[in-house]
């Protein structure tokens, strides 16, 4: 894979952990472990940052682990593809990057659209990890 788009996206592969979460059912109590739940954390900069909160059979999926191996497939094609900035977005608990092919396009009847691939996942159940081909008229 290029660098230079491995770079750009850096920001949306940051290092994210579960974390155990403990409860505090009386101020003058120990803390318990709260067996049902788990925290999602964001793990980078030497600091953590609480993401969410979740149920223990939720299934971490960082964004690392899906863009990597979809940004690969598009240089085995013999067609151009960028990301799209206009409908790409990263926020700490979830994220779309829209991958656009100028060249496979289709037709409406009104214009032609360029094929797109949708990648979404989030850290707090807003949605699942999604991959979504489309295309939108510009």
């Amino acid at each position: 894979m290029n660098k230079t788009i491995e770079k750009r996206l850096e920001n949306f592969m940051f290092p994210v952990e579960e974390r155990s979460v403990y409860v505090q059912d009386d101020p003058h109590l120990n803390l318990n472990i709260a067996d049902n739940y788990k925290a999602i954390v964001r793990s980078d900069n030497g600091s953590s940052k609480l993401i969410s909160i979740m149920k223990d059979t939720y299934q971490l999926v960082p964004n690392r682990a899906i863009i990597m191996p979809l940004l690969e497939q598009p240089h085995n094609l013999d067609t151009k593809s960028i990301i799209d900035p206009s409908h790409s977005f990263v926020q700490h608990d979830q994220m779309r990057l829209m991958i656009t092919f100028p060249k496979l396009t289709f037709s409406d009847g009104q214009s032609d659209i360029a094929l797109s691939l949708y990648l979404s996942n989030s850290y707090s159940a807003i949605s699942a990890v999604k991959l979504i081909f489309g295309g939108i008229r510009v």
